[in-house]
């Protein structure tokens, strides 16, 4: 009886051992650790803005900037976009000045009544085109804005929206 008693607590042990040591084997070290846990150490700004149709055009398109002057442009249009092949839409940033610089037409994949969502990498410094990307709101106002704008060919549709920091 004490030998199965001794046993069992030998198997017990073994076992105890043999569980600690992977937990211990298995910890990651610091060096190696998740690169998100590590979010606060990159200095670089990552600039995010966005433009709102809402009225008789219904969109929307987001910009994205994390390294300076490499903007990704995605978004997608609902409604307000009718008779794509006779209209001939054009869909170009503007700066505050008014300014095309960046046109994202070719880009856009439109169908009646809207358009396919879409993405595209376009150089464009996005902290230029809002302001201020250190967060001194006082600065991103005196700089002013760019404008999505979203006009025909024929002259029927001509909407603009504002681009605006992304709180």
């Amino acid at each position: 009886m004490m030998n199965k008693k001794i046993t069992y607590l030998a198997l017990a042990l073994i076992l105890l051992v043999v569980f600690v040591q992977e937990s211990i084997a298995r910890t990651i070290p610091q060096s190696n650790a998740n690169p998100l846990l590590k979010r606060g150490e990159d200095k670089s700004v990552c600039v995010i803005a966005k433009a709102v149709f809402d009225d008789e055009i219904t969109g929307l398109i987001t910009l994205a900037e994390k390294e300076e002057g490499c903007t990704f442009v995605f978004g997608l249009f609902s409604k307000g976009l009718d008779d794509p092949e006779k209209n001939c839409f054009n869909v170009l940033i503007e700066d505050c000045d008014g300014n095309v610089v960046a046109n994202l037409t070719d880009s856009i994949e439109f169908v009646d009544g809207g358009t396919k969502p879409f993405f595209t990498k376009i150089d464009l410094d996005l902290g230029d085109l809002v302001g201020s990307s250190s967060g001194d709101k006082r600065k991103r106002q005196n700089r002013g804005t760019g404008n999505v704008d979203v006009t025909s060919k024929s002259g029927g549709i001509g909407r603009r929206a504002p681009i605006l920091q992304a709180a």
